[in-house]
């Protein structure tokens, strides 16, 4: 007679032996406490009943992909722990089917194992442990000798499998959990921050030594009670359903970053992040909270504040161009008066690097002691005089006086005071000029005394006296012929050559002569009182035209030319009016 399976029978019924090595295995299975010794009594029964000499009972491990040993028994000490499981193998066939699978002829079914060969198995049968349809494992009985396995021995071997791997894999996850709970409990304890977990009615479970160190005990409990008043950083008292816990509750997500209030007569301040942990099912199961006390850091927050209120009320209303610059003379800041100096907004500027408001050569100079500042070496401060660029791309001389700031908690740098020098040097220029005017004038005279009967030799001497007084630039001096001006005398920097006309009706030296008065340009590629091709032909791009007078009347005119534009002031005015006065002494063809 034969076990009913479905619509077939297989083999023979189980005698009393197997149904009783069943019954022991299930008694054994449904209170396990010891997952060990359950599994040595499965390897004996299976052993005992299906036959053979040894018996193994392995597990499937992901993480290397390999059956690891259980228990056996019969196999001597050296059975492998490991086997892995895309060998092909007895078990990995039961494993990968879940089926079983039954050699008689082990040797030659290219089914074996290195220690199977090396013992010579003959037989073996193998059937996978199943939980929910998923293998998770195998068993298998083997045999030395000439000891055949039938059908009736696979099935027992099932049998007995799906009783006992259920218990198996109840252990093992009973284990697991108990193995992540002391992990997830020594990591709660390693952690610097206080942890409070709370269930998903909201009552506490657990908490870890640092919560208790840092809140003492009636903090503690109103913590843990959700019971102590938390306020907003404004001091506006937190509802219970914005509370971190309750909004990780209700959204099943992690709420972090919230800062709160709490405390009575003592205001303390916590960083609190809520993480809520979610069940098979998406239900919140518990919600984990930590936080750090930021008590003692608000409070250096609260006193920077107020440092930073005053010292930004200052800056803002300070008469002085300033500035901050990073460590890399990028430009993070920039007041008022800063603005008025350069012409540039705040927006136009920041971001900007400071190096390209200088120029190059003074930048150049002044590069090593502000690389000094940077390292500490030089001091606290530096000052350097340098010209700084203008928005609209003139020139201003300034004093700019840089100190490095390092203040804890801030990353460093650099404040500049910026100092316009345009009015000093404009009296230092004068004072200069004053003091060299006798000089000059003095030899002015002695030049053109000792020139008296040669006109080309005075106009020289005079384009040579103003190109040293004012310095780099070209002179012309020009007398008129007809309707024209004609260059009888240059010096300095300038391309034009003695015998040069220009017409006194269409240029800046020509409205000179006709009003007798200076004429200065600022641009003379764009003014319309200037020639413009003599302007083009000479990349002329400033220029200055005094007249040459003799008791009041008008002979001739001296221009002085850059090829910069806005490059004369009114100090270089003043010096073209070294010229010297003695005209009645001039040789009659001058006038």
């Amino acid at each position: 007679m034969g076990v009913k399976v479905g619509k077939r029978t297989i083999g023979p019924e189980l005698h009393p032996a197997a149904m009783a090595a069943l019954h022991d295995v299930a008694v054994a299975a449904g209170g396990v406490s010891d997952p060990d010794r359950l599994a040595n009594l499965v390897v004996e029964r299976a052993r005992q009943i299906a036959g053979g000499e040894g018996a193994v009972l392995r597990w499937y491990e992901p993480a290397t992909n390999s059956f690891l040993l259980l228990a056996t028994v019969g196999t001597g000490e050296d059975m492998e722990a490991l086997i892995a499981a895309n060998a092909p193998t007895a078990i990995s066939g039961a494993f990968k089917t879940g089926h079983p699978v039954v050699l008689n002829d082990y040797k030659t079914s290219g089914k074996t194992t290195p220690w199977g060969r090396l013992h010579n198995i003959t037989a073996q049968v193998a059937v996978p442990l199943l939980v929910d349809g998923r293998p998770v494992g195998t068993l298998a009985v083997l045999s030395y000798t000439d000891h055949r396995y039938e059908a009736p021995d696979a099935l027992f071997l099932s049998l007995l499998a799906a009783i006992v791997t259920p218990a198996l894999e109840s252990a093992r996850l009973a284990s697991e959990v108990k193995r992540q709970a002391r992990s997830v409990a020594q990591i709660y304890e390693a952690l610097p921050v206080m942890v409070v977990v709370y269930g998903r009615d909201g009552r506490a479970i657990q908490h870890n030594s640092a919560a208790e160190a840092a809140l003492g005990g009636e903090l503690l409990d109103g913590v843990r009670e959700r019971a102590i008043p938390l306020v907003w950083e404004d001091g506006t008292p937190i509802p219970a359903d914005e509370r971190p816990f309750a909004r990780a509750l209700k959204t099943k997500a992690p709420v972090r970053g919230t800062i709160v209030g709490y405390g009575g007569t003592t205001r303390r301040w916590a960083f609190i992040d809520a993480v809520p942990v979610l069940d098979e099912n998406g239900e919140v199961e518990v919600v984990v909270t930590s936080s750090i006390d930021i008590t003692r850091l608000k409070a250096a927050e609260e006193k920077q504040r107020e440092s930073e209120q005053l010292f930004s009320g200052a800056f803002e209303a300070s008469g002085v161009a300033m500035a901050m610059t990073d460590m890399n003379g990028v430009i993070i800041r920039i007041n008022p008066a800063y603005s008025a100096l350069l012409g540039y907004t705040s927006s136009e500027v920041v971001g900007m690097s400071s190096q390209d408001l200088v120029a190059p050569d003074d930048l150049e100079a002044a590069m090593p002691r502000l690389m000094r500042l940077a390292s500490g070496s030089e001091g606290p401060s530096v000052t350097v005089a340098l010209r700084a660029r203008h928005r609209d791309g003139h020139a201003i001389w300034t004093r700019v006086t840089a100190s490095l700031i390092q203040r804890e908690g801030t990353q460093p740098y650099v404040l500049t005071h910026v100092v316009d020098l345009t009015e000093e040097r404009k009296a230092e220029a004068i004072l200069r000029s004053e003091q060299q005017r006798l000089s000059e004038i003095i030899e002015a005279q002695r030049d053109i005394a000792a020139a008296e009967h040669d006109l080309d030799g005075m106009l020289s001497a005079l384009a040579e006296r103003v190109v040293r007084l004012v310095g780099d630039c070209g002179v012309a001096v020009m007398l008129p012929d007809g309707d024209e001006l004609v260059l009888r005398a240059v010096a300095g920097a300038i391309d034009l050559e003695v015998g040069f006309r220009l017409p006194i009706d269409d240029s800046l030296a020509g409205a000179c002569y006709r009003s007798g008065r200076t004429q200065r340009s600022a641009d003379l590629q764009n003014d319309p009182r200037a020639h413009h091709g003599t302007a083009r032909q000479g990349r002329f791009g400033a220029a200055i035209s005094t007249p040459l007078t003799n008791n009041g009347e008008v002979f001739g005119v001296v221009q002085l030319m850059s090829r910069q534009p806005k490059a004369f002031d009114e100090t270089d005015a003043r010096t073209r009016g070294l010229q010297p006065g003695g005209g009645a002494r001039l040789p009659a063809q001058a006038r």
